[in-house]
């Protein structure tokens, strides 16, 4: 009887609301019957949202292309893994622990499942978001700074500070192959086709290596140190970030300056295009982000007052949010800046629109599986109707 009344007390409850809604009934705060809240409730980030970061200073971000979760990591060693959802915004889901100094780079595959990370103390991990499980660990000479993932989970490209880029197999190490560019390098890319190195060091200039180091071009225009540099998502472009205050658009085809964006007023540190290859988000050690559309230079927004000095900048596939990796002034917690950009591009935000109601769609219906526990609702509905 105890087993009758837990299945049927959904039902009661139902049954019981109607009734008083159909005889006119009011509920005040002292009725023993249970009341429905209609009130509609809108959960809604802020423009510029702060979640607790690690014990230290902030190297790198990383959003999943779900943009569901959010990966950071810096001077405590550790990589935390955030959730970006609205219902448990900005709470620790996983914590991976290995390396023994900084995490430099974070990188997704392009389904969200795993991870890689670059860290100060020579080595690589891999892991398993969804386990939380380490898939694999490597080692290089150097620190390494810039860790990317290959168009799957088995290939892992890296690069250390002293310029040596390896392509691992993380499934076959004999495989693994290196490119020796002989020369310190902040950051590099890979050209869409795989067969192009674009990297930059200690210098004013970007180099074009082949896949066996050769240097096969160069795009010069800075006047000092290039410290990032990132390739548009259709191949065709890559923007790079100087101490010399600018960001520099570059045509890839012709090797050739397409655009200088100036605007930034200290040493621009993090760049990064977004999806739709029409803007460019750029961050420097003042602590401010600016948003330039590429065709025309103008900039569209200004974000001061993320930290002292931002490291890393990680744009949502739909183009809506960024995360900010910084350094926060002395006494300040330690955080991750998580803004809206302001950007809508509809046809993006359709598919971001479709997605989220194909996955609520697939939550509601293993949520009634759950509730119901296999159960034939069409006995339950009878047992319900005898008890009237």
């Amino acid at each position: 009887m105890q087993n009758f009344f837990k299945k049927t007390l959904p039902f009661l409850t139902l049954f019981s609301l109607a009734l008083g809604s159909l005889n006119g009934q009011t509920r005040d705060s002292d009725s023993t019957q249970l009341q429905m809240d209609t009130t509609p409730v809108v959960k809604k980030l802020e423009a510029i949202n702060k979640i607790s970061g690690p014990n230290s200073d902030i190297e790198a971000v990383a959003i999943s292309p779900t943009g569901k979760i959010l990966a950071a990591g810096g001077w405590d060693k550790n990589v935390y893994i955030y959730s970006l959802e609205l219902e448990n915004f900005g709470e620790v889901l996983h914590t991976f622990k290995y390396h023994s100094s900084a995490i430099l780079s974070l990188s997704f595959d392009v389904r969200g499942q795993n991870l890689v990370c670059g860290s100060n103390d020579h080595s690589l991990t891999t892991w398993n978001v969804d386990s939380a499980l380490n898939t694999g660990s490597k080692s290089q000479d150097f620190a390494i700074n810039t860790v990317i993932h290959g168009p799957s989970a088995k290939y892992i490209y890296s690069c250390s500070k002293e310029g040596m880029i390896k392509l691992w197999d993380m499934k076959d190490p004999k495989r693994t192959r290196s490119v020796d560019l002989k020369q310190k390098t902040n950051s590099f890319r890979l050209s869409k086709d795989r067969k192009f190195i674009y990297a930059a060091g200690a210098s004013n200039t970007i180099t074009k290596y082949n896949l066996k180091g050769v240097e096969v071009g160069a795009l010069e225009g800075h006047s000092a140190f290039i410290n990032e540099i990132s390739l548009s998502p259709n191949g065709s472009l890559m923007a790079s970030a100087s101490d010399d205050k600018t960001v520099v658009v570059w045509e890839l085809l012709k090797l050739k300056q397409k655009i200088v964006l100036e605007g930034h007023t200290a040493k621009v540190n993090a760049v990064a295009f977004t999806s739709d290859n029409k803007y460019i988000i750029s961050g420097d050690r003042s602590g401010e982000v600016i948003i330039w559309e590429i065709e025309t230079g103008d900039i569209i927004k200004r974000i001061p007052g993320l930290g002292r000095s931002i490291r890393n900048i990680s744009i949502s596939r739909y183009m809506d949010y960024i995360a900010v990796a910084s350094y926060e002034n002395t006494g300040d917690a330690h955080v991750v800046y998580y803004c809206s950009t302001g950007i809508v591009n509809i046809a993006l935000d359709k598919k971001r629109q479709a997605a989220e109601r194909k996955e609520n769609a697939k939550r509601k219906q293993k949520e009634r599986e759950e509730n119901y526990d296999n159960e034939d609702i069409e006995d339950i509905l009878n047992e319900t109707q005898d008890q009237f």
